[in-house]
């Protein structure tokens, strides 16, 4: 099992997304003060491939496979039962992140053969494309209640990555990390 993504809940759950013979979303209980794993990990969400939680529990992940077809973001709580879906699907939607506030999602999105972030604006409906160069740029999180912070793969010579940060809105200019 290949875990891509981790996520440790406030009520102390540590939930992974993992590619692989056991595609999804998988939890097991985490003790936060000692560190260290509890209990045996379930399946949460089948064939999911990125996941945020809210401090109330729910969990918002993108369904679908690790390919660059179309994927929505589909809410559950706690119990695993699907809440609803939120906005259109966008080919490879993935690394969601949900905002403080939990108004606002940033994500990724395979567009015109790249990545950029984008942020959709749950409270009104409204999705934002944040970045626009020629290169990756992916890993949205927040860095506070309008600022992210993301990864940009850039080509010189060689291939590296570079952590910058914008402003949610996608108002001024982004600065390197």
């Amino acid at each position: 099992m290949d875990a891509r993504q981790l996520v440790v809940t406030s009520s102390g759950r540590l939930l992974s997304v993992n590619e692989g013979s056991s595609d999804g979303i998988w939890e097991v209980q985490y003790d936060l003060r000692g560190r260290r794993i509890v209990g045996q990990p379930r399946l949460v969400v089948p064939g999911a491939v990125s996941v945020s939680a809210s401090d109330d529990g729910s969990l918002l992940y993108a369904e679908g496979s690790a390919s660059r077809r179309p994927r929505e973001l589909v809410w559950v709580d706690r119990t695993g039962k699907v809440i609803s879906t939120t906005g259109p699907a966008y080919p490879g939607l993935g690394d969601v992140s949900l905002s403080p506030d939990g108004h606002k999602v940033a994500f990724s999105v395979a567009a015109d053969r790249q990545y950029d972030v984008w942020v959709r604006d749950l409270v009104r409906g409204v999705d934002t494309r944040i970045t626009f160069s020629t290169t990756d740029e992916y890993g949205p999180n927040w860095l506070g209640p309008d600022r992210l912070s993301y990864v940009a793969q850039v080509r010189t010579s060689g291939m590296h990555s570079i952590l910058r940060s914008v402003n949610a809105d996608g108002s001024g200019a982004d600065r390197e990390l």
